[in-house]
């Protein structure tokens, strides 16, 4: 409302609180953007909801990113444009020997890193995973010039061990 952005974006929290979030940029005539990023189900999902909220921008869903996907297809894009799929429930087939294979698959691990978000005038804000900007620098990430966020992965060093430990113990470092 104070012409921040262009849309807003809705999606990341649930879908209850998306619609609510999209009813009411609607009632501020601002637009929004639906962002559910994974397979055909979701992006099922997120044409759904769009179909609903009014003054919907597009929708990010990177369906196409997946090499596999329980239902064996894609909502395909056609001239800028996914229809809303009209079968039962989500509109598309779920196939359940896939679904159960998938299932069955190790979660993909996560190697252990550090965000390093670097602010203007010198100083970094260390966190363990990517960093809050606007929980650390009270202020949404697009409205601080300068800043540059570095993930350190883990490279087997003490230096890197003791910082790790040192947030872990203490949370959030600014130095």
């Amino acid at each position: 409302m104070n012409g921040c952005a262009d849309l807003y974006m809705i999606g990341e929290h649930g879908i209850a609180l998306s619609i609510a979030r999209g009813f009411a940029c609607a009632e501020a005539n601002i637009s929004t953007v639906i962002q559910l990023t994974g397979g055909t189900l979701c992006k099922a999902m997120a044409m759904h909801l769009g179909a609903v909220i009014p003054n919907l921008s597009h929708s990010v869903n990177l369906d196409d990113q997946l090499e596999e996907d329980a239902t064996g297809g894609r909502i395909e894009v056609a001239e800028g444009s996914s229809p809303v799929p009209e079968g039962p429930g989500l509109g598309v087939d779920v196939d359940e020997a896939e679904l159960a294979r998938l299932a069955q698959k190790p979660a993909t691990e996560i190697p252990r890193h550090i965000g390093a978000l670097r602010m203007p005038g010198g100083r970094t804000w260390y966190t363990i995973g990517f960093p809050g900007v606007e929980r650390l620098t009270g202020f949404p990430e697009g409205n601080v010039r300068g800043i540059r966020l570095d993930v350190l992965e883990e490279d087997g060093s003490e230096e890197f061990a003791q910082r790790y430990e040192r947030l872990e113990r203490e949370g959030p470092i600014f130095e």
